[in-house]
């Protein structure tokens, strides 16, 4: 007789265990694709943060593109791998990121009450928390995986730095294609994208310093000197996608450079271009290309200059970084306020080193490498010369009564909006306790993960002054990632979760009982938390970004564009390939001539820098005295114009009665319609019998 199989019994629970892991594990991956899936059928609205629901709840991912469905599907699928893979034995049933991604099912389990006809809401809360469970999960997931590739632990540098710059020029060639369809389609507007190009043509014509218009100085909006430098440039390529390529060589530009900020703070070359990948999949980076269909703003310029003085202060190239900083602040006096701001903070975190007597060494994995690299009295002054510095650009530039006049419901002069929360505590907290508000703010610092952004909050302390004014103020866009507003709070952003990062992997090495199982963890801190700032970042802009698979988030400026019918519509009428579209390129080409003066609706003045004059419906109506005065006494402010090109659909920064009034004036002084086709109108002086035998050429 066989003696009894004591190991048989225990086997088989092993077996169990495995398939009950497995099923967990494969579970909540499905439910998470399923999640990401049912967001991805909604439109996002970026401005508002309304949500347009229009496919079937629980099925209604089945409308999605095929290709988008399978690679949801396929990163789900690696997802439910990288689960099951983790279990080891000793483990929890539920442990690690199953719990995580467990919660997920919240959301379809949200339709199936809407589907019994619950009344529901569909809210922007529900993206922003698939983006939390999603970048808690990773951090799970990576801090337990104990045999990482030989090839993530030991990355050689220049293969990580040639496979950022490969991802980089990609995410440079697609905004630069994105916004050029936008151009081509008459989806962006002259403002802010042509009257900041117009004046750097201005500048190499030699019409003037930044000069917009004869009635205004150069600096009567921002404080931008630095735009000048583009003018070598137009003058090489004086065309309008000069400055859509500028834009996407400035928004990918900063990863090299985030790469080259973690490599100086002690990561390793996997870790440093996970985060650099991190920086390009941050949902607000993307929106800042089309800028809500603003375009191109002087003050993307800033951000690579910003990041390359914080790279260069990590390389202890003290000089370097000072040039890079004023670089930066030429480009827009915000930058400046974001940079004094950086600078107290991290003098502030210079004190709390030096008061806590912790090692000045370099590279010690520490949170304050870079508060170390000047002292507290050198950051102090730094604060103290660029906030003397605005002072006295405020005080005398021309952009202050405007800029002012901007933020009235929070004071009527530059202190007073600054001391708003105690001044004006009803106007400031009231506006920044509002359900947009905080949207903003979640969805602004979330994709970084919370896990980086709390133990990186010495510097994340830089944000606070210019993001409440953001928050408190009375504008809508200004709470919006979709706008130029959150530019300069990017790089301190990043710098605050690297800094978050360097912490958690000095607890881990400090104290290896953080670790998951009592062990020192294969993979690092660094490498954790940029995993999980990346997951969040693809899975955010998935749903609310502007990367190449990422849902539409702008039909509302879309249905504020153009009008059909007398009603909003979220097709585009001048699309390429349409007989309006190709008539408006026909007359583009026509009045574009460095000879000529337009005025014009926004989406096609956008397409006339190369004019001698410009304006745009809205700009010429604010201005239309200053008009009255260059045209002459006794004449009309439309005379000032050769030609008015006015597009009577669209409504973006124009409305139907503005456009009659010029029409009516236009009209008045003898302005003859030459043409007209889908709502266009072109009018040209009454003198100008060559130019109306050239448009008649075009019929």
């Amino acid at each position: 007789m066989l003696p009894p199989q004591h190991g048989a019994p225990q086997l088989q629970s092993g077996e169990r265990m495995h398939y009950l892991v497995a099923g967990a594990a494969w579970t909540a991956a499905a439910g998470w694709s399923w999640s990401l899936a049912l967001l991805a059928t909604r439109e996002h609205q970026i401005l508002d943060y309304h949500v347009v629901a229009s496919a079937p709840a629980l099925w209604g991912f089945l409308a999605l593109p095929a290709w988008k469905l399978l690679l949801i599907l396929l990163v789900g699928a690696a997802l439910g791998v990288a689960c099951t893979r983790r279990h080891r034995v000793g483990d929890q049933l539920f442990g690690g990121p199953v719990p995580w991604l467990l919660v997920a099912y919240l959301i379809p389990l949200a339709d199936a009450f809407r589907a019994l006809g619950f009344s529901i809401a569909v809210t922007f809360i529900e993206p922003l928390l698939l983006t939390w469970i999603s970048g808690a999960a990773i951090v799970k997931l990576a801090s337990g995986w104990r045999d990482p590739p030989l090839l993530v632990q030991r990355l050689p540098p220049g293969m990580a730095l040639a496979m950022l710059w490969l991802v980089t020029i990609a995410a440079g060639g697609w905004w630069y294609v994105q916004g050029c369809a936008a151009l081509d389609g008459f989806l962006l507007g002259y403002h802010d994208f042509g009257h900041f190009a117009f004046r750097v043509a201005s500048t190499w014509e030699g019409r003037g310093f930044l000069l917009e218009t004869p009635s205004l100085p150069a600096f009567w909006d921002h404080f931008n000197p630095g735009l000048a430098l583009l003018a070598p440039l137009w003058g090489l390529w004086p065309d309008a996608r000069l400055f859509i390529l500028l834009q996407a060589v400035c928004l990918a530009s900063p990863a090299p450079l985030v790469f080259q900020i973690a490599r100086s703070w002690g990561m390793t070359a996997a870790s440093a271009a996970v985060w650099a990948a991190a920086y390009l999949a941050f949902p607000a980076v993307g929106q800042l290309n089309l800028n809500y269909s603003y375009g191109w703003h002087p003050i993307s310029l800033a951000l690579p200059w910003m990041f390359a003085a914080l790279a260069a202060l990590m390389a202890r190239r003290v000089g370097w970084a000072a040039s890079f900083a004023v670089l930066a602040c030429s480009f827009e006096e915000g930058v400046i306020v974001s940079l004094a701001c950086l600078a107290a903070a991290l003098g502030l975190q210079a004190w709390w080193v030096a008061r806590r007597a912790e090692s000045p060494r370099g590279n010690d994995g520490g949170d304050a490498e870079p508060a170390r690299r000047l002292g507290v009295g050198a950051w102090l002054a730094i604060w103290a010369l660029l906030t003397i510095a605005f002072v006295l650009i405020a005080r005398y530039a021309a952009f202050t009564e405007y800029q002012t006049d901007r933020f009235k419901n929070l004071g009527e002069s530059g202190i007073a909006i600054a001391l708003s929360p105690l001044l004006r505590p009803d106007a400031f907290w009231s506006e920044a306790s509002r359900l947009g508000s905080l949207l903003f703010l979640v969805a602004l610092l979330l994709p970084l993960t919370p896990a980086a952004l709390v133990r990186g909050r010495g510097l994340l302390l830089a944000a606070v002054f210019p993001l409440g004014l953001l928050m408190g103020w009375a504008h809508p866009p200004a709470k919006s990632i979709a706008f130029q507003y959150v530019t300069t709070l990017l790089p301190i952003l990043l710098l605050a979760a690297l800094s978050g990062a360097r912490r958690l992997t000095a607890e881990l090495r400090s104290a290896p009982r953080l670790a998951p199982d009592a062990t020192q963890p294969a993979v690092s801190g660094d490498l954790c938390l940029g995993a999980a700032a990346l997951a969040s970042g693809l899975v955010a802009s998935t749903v609310f970004g502007a990367l190449p698979w990422s849902s539409p988030t702008l039909a509302i400026m879309l249905a504020q564009t153009y009008q059909m019918d007398a009603a909003p519509t979220l097709e585009n009428p001048r699309a390429p390939g349409t007989d309006s579209n190709r008539f408006l390129k026909d007359v583009v080409a026509l009045v574009n001539s460095e000879h000529g003066s337009v005025l014009a609706s926004g989406r096609i003045a956008s397409h006339l820098l190369n004019v001698r004059r410009l304006e745009s419906v809205e700009q010429a109506l604010v201005r239309w005295k200053s008009l009255q005065a260059e045209a002459g006494a006794g004449r009309s402010a439309v005379e000032v114009f050769d030609w008015v090109v006015l597009d009577t659909r669209e409504r973006f920064q124009q409305s139907e009665d503005k456009m009659e009034i010029i029409l009516a004036e236009a009209r008045r002084v003898g302005y003859r319609q030459e043409r007209s086709q889908d709502g266009i109108l072109v009018l040209t002086r009454p003198h100008s019998n060559n130019r109306s035998a050239e448009i008649r050429e075009m019929n």
